[in-house]
């Protein structure tokens, strides 16, 4: 059955945790973009070849996988606060080791890193149903906008230091280490928001679809997304023989487009069944990617992949509440579902892209986001969430 479009189009009031969670899922979204900013001078660095290198993105992963697998009861045994102080402490850590120059030990400390993001990603779905029970779509959305906005920030730090002949470290790390360790602070100083209204809770889905569909589609949409924030600026540096430094700004014009996409489209969520809001923005999506692969003008190529961005901005929110939804009074089972679906989709999409673009133009091999996207489209056509 299709759900009802929420009449609710506000939060306020956000509380104090809302806010951390909040600024949680911004670290975490700088991590994971900033491991892709910072392989190409840690490749240098270490020396080594690019398959070497290409190992720190599939390690970070696993350790997400791995999370994904055992999020669920790691939460409920230890609870959503005393979890998220873990993840901090790993992200601190394995900040730590990764600014030490040895493979070893950056190694682990992408492991530890990825570790880290991935508790706080279960963590946070979660914690945002309890506080927001039908809200959830919304407030899902906003957190995904931090962590968009976030995203932009690594390859303009990273640029930065290493233009002014200073180590990518105090672009990458340091800012996860200084935020990690206020984050922390806070956390351990300040008590959840449990003096909240109860808040109406998500409306139950039943069945194995009511998790299954929403599941596949988050695995579809992220590696739409992914597939694109690792190998949009190469398709551009092949196809119009700009400058690396001005095929970066296509990048951040996707991960732009999601950033605001995601702050603008409460709006669409609110006023939409999750199944015409989903549809819709895969519309966007497609146009945007259709007009990024055609065109022959770098601009507007570039216009296309910030479409593209608009279009898969709520995709995943709407998702990932659909799962929760199937879940209730569990939201740890939930937040465990999304964690394994962002592992596997960072995991496998970049790669898969990678294999095609061996065999193929890396311009022709970016078809498979379409695929990607028409693929879930059927999908929920043929079990609507």
């Amino acid at each position: 059955m299709t759900s009802a479009p929420s009449t609710q189009t506000s939060l306020a009031p956000r509380g104090a945790e809302t806010w951390r969670l909040y600024a949680v899922m911004g670290i975490g979204s700088f991590v994971v973009n900033g491991l892709g900013a910072v392989l190409l001078p840690l490749q240098t660095d270490l020396g080594v070849d690019y398959a070497s290198v290409a190992l720190y993105p599939t390690v970070y992963s696993l350790s997400t996988i791995a999370v994904g697998l055992v999020g669920a009861p790691l939460a409920r045994r230890l609870g959503h606060t005393r979890l998220l102080i873990v993840s901090l402490a790993l992200l601190i850590a394995g900040a730590a080791l990764f600014w030490l120059p040895s493979r070893p030990a950056t190694l682990v400390g992408a492991l530890v890193l990825g570790l880290g993001t991935a508790c706080m990603l279960q963590v946070v779905p979660g914690r945002l149903s309890q506080l927001y029970g039908t809200r959830t779509d919304i407030a899902m959305s906003e957190a995904n906008s931090a962590a968009s906005f976030s995203a932009i920030a690594p390859a303009l730090l990273v640029g930065a230091v290493l233009g002014l002949g200073i180590t990518w470290r105090f672009g990458f790390l340091a800012p996860i280490l200084a935020a990690g360790l206020v984050l922390l602070i806070s956390t351990l100083r300040h008590q959840p928001d449990d003096d909240r209204p109860a808040p109406a809770p998500l409306a139950a889905t039943h069945g194995t679809g009511a998790w299954l569909v929403p599941f596949v589609g988050a695995i579809l949409v992220v590696s739409s997304e992914f597939a694109l924030v690792f190998w949009s600026a190469s398709v551009t540096s092949e196809r119009f023989a700009v400058d690396d430094s001005v095929a970066v700004i296509t990048m951040g014009a996707l991960i732009s487009g999601i950033a605001i996409g995601r702050l603008f489209g409460r709006g669409v969520i609110s006023r939409l069944t999750p199944y015409a809001a989903a549809m819709s923005a895969i519309a966007v999506a497609l146009a945007g990617f259709i007009t990024f692969f055609a065109s022959p003008v770098y601009p507007v190529a570039v216009l296309g992949l910030f479409v593209n961005g608009l279009g898969l901005s709520i995709v995943y929110p709407i998702l990932a509440t659909r799962i929760l939804a199937a879940f209730p009074g569990n939201t740890e089972r939930g937040s465990q579902l999304t964690v394994l679906a962002i592992g596997t989709s960072t995991g496998l999409s970049p790669l898969l892209l990678g294999v095609l673009a061996g065999q193929m133009e890396l311009h022709l091999a970016t078809l498979i986001v379409p695929v990607y996207l028409v693929t879930l489209a059927v999908l929920l056509t043929l079990r609507r969430i």
